[in-house]
Order: C-alpha cells, then structure tokens, then sequence
C-alpha cells in the first residue's frame, strides 16, 4: 500500500504551464493529458475524474481509451482520494492567476471535480468564447509570410493553425478547404518557384490544410536554405560577445552555385553594383546589405554622397553652404543661391581644424568679433551671408 501510494503521487515531468486566460484552448488540453500521465488510486489514468457527464458521444463511437475513462465510478473512497488529488495539480496550476476566482469555492473541500467543472464553464462560456474568437480573428488577419530570414514560414504556419483551431466549433469556423485558401493568399514570396508550389498545393491539397503546410515548408526549406542556416547561426551566437577577430566575416554567408552565380540568403549578388529591388533588399537583411556596400567600397562603385563628396552637397544647399563652408571666409550666397568655393575644404582640413578638441580655434588676440554686420546690400537679410564670410575666418577683423 505503502509503495502504491508513493508511486500515484509522483507527478509526470510534463507539468502545464500557469494558467493564462488568454491561452486557454491550448492550456487546457494540455491539463487534461498532464492528469491522463498520473495514475490514480483506482489504477487507471486521473483524467477519469473530471470526464463530462453525460457522455458528449455515444459509448459505441467511442475510441478504447475514452470508454476506458467511463469504466470507473465518480463515487467511493477511491474516488474522493483521487478528487483530492485532482484539485491539488489543479490549484498549483491557477493560484495566483484570474482562474483562482472560479475554483476558490471548491478550495476548502478540495473537489478537484467541481473546481475543474466551474472554470471549464466560465471559460468556455459565450463571453469568453467570444473574446478568443476576436483575437484568432485578428490573428489571421495579420500574419503574412513574406520571406525567411524575417519571419520563418515554422512561426507563420504555426500561428495560423493555433487561429484555425481557436476557431473550431465557433460560427466563425473556417472549412478545410477556406483554411488551404487562406494559406495560400498570405503567401508574399516573391520568387518564381512560388506561384507552381500553390498550384500544386491547390490541386492535391485543397482540403488538407496540415498537408500544405508540410508540403510548402519543404519547399520554402529548400528556396531559403541560406537565410535559414544563417538564422542558426545568429541564435547560436546572440548571447555570446566576442572578439572581432572571431566574428563570421561577412562573406562568410556567401555561396556560389555551379555556374558562378554569387548567391547571399538567396539573392543573386554576382553584380553588387546594379540596383536590388525593396523586396531584395528585405531578403538580404542588415547583414546582406553590409556585404553589398563593403564590396562596393573595394571595387570602387561607392556613391558620392557615401564618399563624402560634402563640395558638391554643399553647392546645392546654397545658403549655409554646409558644414565644408564654415572657416574659410569666403563669400558664400544668401538663402537659395549657389555657394562658391565651398568645396574647396576637405575632409582633411576640417579634421585638422577640429583636431582635439572638437571645437573651432579661438580667435587670435587682440581681435574680437564685430557687433553688428557691415551695411553691405549684398548680404542684407541673408542668413546664408551670416554663415558664410560672417562667420567663418572673415568673422574676426582688427579694430
């Protein structure tokens, strides 16, 4: 009896998480096979205790192990030990959650029966039901598969299939057959082999929504291949904080096919000096696009506003004539007009004159800074005036 007793109060290692009201679909299935893995006093597995009566089905279309649940009595010294029992892994789960509201009645009599009856019926009832209804709705609604190293297809796929399921035996219930279609038209790939993997899955899988999604995910496995392994990798690393030298180089993610074509998460990058389209640019990700900019950069295809080409940004200003115009005091045009000798000024100069500091020289001594602007009708009321010989090395005069 002794070992009997220890053996039924070992609790499998498959425990639920806490209860959480805004995933009760999912959490209570998992309760019910948690109670299934607990043998009860009765030899037979705890879910016994919290069956429906009535029967939902008759007994004769029922499976072995359901009409198993209905061989023992709801009655008896066995029962109430395993009543017990039931409301003990029930409390642990819901304590401290809104769930606890609906099972406290039953807390002093420890009816794990009762408790298990009064939160299945709150949560199931039409408010709440309707509430789940909403979310799975708008979940729908929302997700959209667009390419792999974003958002995989394993996370679309699965969020959709928990929507479709929180939505059976709803009036809002998609059929087998709406379910593939809507699986279908969240599909955004832009890729040539997709439109022939949504044929094929509308001729030998339009009613087998768990058919397409194998399908189209050893598809999509294959399409992506490299966002995917680069995905692996950047989870394996993300805690760690290495050395640069230990890093994966950018090309790293680089691979070549059989007839030469440089491929980066599945974008032709053979040619990094033509134009990506938005959507190739999105594949690509913050560490593709670093790799087409650094092999810009070594083939010499930089732009000029990317090598500090500040002369010609500052000529079509105008006016301030730009950061390069400040300090050579030469005159630069009002608000609007094009500037002069702006870019003469380097990158060089201007680091030699903010060198260690980070601020303009002082004036030399014995100069100081004009208190009003000469009465020149040339650069009245012109701000970019001000900015230019006003304000740069023309700004100081001897007295």
């Amino acid at each position: 009896m002794d070992d009997r007793e220890e053996k039924h109060a070992d609790t499998p290692a498959i425990k639920p998480a806490k209860f959480d009201p805004a995933n009760w679909n999912t959490w209570h299935r998992q309760f019910l096979t948690y109670l299934s893995h607990v043998e009860s006093a009765q030899f037979a597995p705890l879910d016994y205790v919290v069956r429906p009566e009535p029967p939902l089905i008759p007994l004769a279309t029922m499976t072995q192990r359901m009409r198993d649940q209905y061989d023992f009595p709801l009655e008896g010294r066995d029962f109430n030990k395993d009543n017990h029992n039931v409301y003990r892994l029930l409390s642990d789960l819901v304590s401290g959650t809104p769930g606890f509201t609906w099972i406290q009645p039953f807390d002093e009599a420890q009816d794990g029966r009762s408790a298990w009856q009064a939160l299945y019926s709150h949560y199931e009832g039409g408010g709440q039901q309707e509430k789940r209804t909403s979310s799975a709705t708008a979940t729908i609604r929302a997700l959209h598969y667009k390419n792999e190293s974003v958002f995989s297809f394993e996370e679309f796929s699965r969020g959709l299939l928990e929507a479709f399921r929180d939505l059976d035996h709803t009036e809002e219930a998609y059929t087998p057959y709406q379910k593939v279609k809507t699986l279908l038209s969240k599909l955004e790939v832009n890729h040539p082999d997709v439109p022939y993997h949504k044929g094929h899955v509308r001729q030998h899988f339009k009613q087998d929504i768990d058919g397409a999604v194998e399908y189209l995910s050893t598809q999509f496995a294959e399409l992506f291949a490299d966002a995917q392994q680069y995905k692996r990798a950047r989870s394996r690393h993300i805690h760690l904080v290495e050395p640069d030298y230990q890093r994966p180089r950018l090309d790293d993610d680089l691979s070549r096919r059989p007839d030469g074509t440089a491929v980066y998460f599945g974008v032709d990058v053979t040619d990094v000096s033509r134009t990506f389209t938005n959507q190739e640019m999105t594949d690509l990700g913050p560490r593709g696009q670093a790799y087409i900019y650094q092999e810009r950069a070594r083939l010499g295809l930089t732009r000029g506003r990317r090598t500090g080409n500040s002369g010609s940004r500052a000529n079509n200003r105008g006016g301030r004539g730009g950061r390069s115009g400040r300090g050579r005091g030469g005159p630069v045009g009002g608000r609007g007009q094009p500037s002069r000798n702006v870019g003469a000024l380097g990158t060089d100069d201007v680091s030699a004159i903010t060198n260690g500091t980070g601020l303009p020289p002082p004036p030399p001594p014995n100069l100081q800074q004009p208190s009003n602007i000469p009465d020149d009708p040339s650069i009245v009321n012109s701000r970019g005036a001000r900015n230019g010989s006003s304000f740069g090395a023309g700004a100081y005069r001897q007295e």
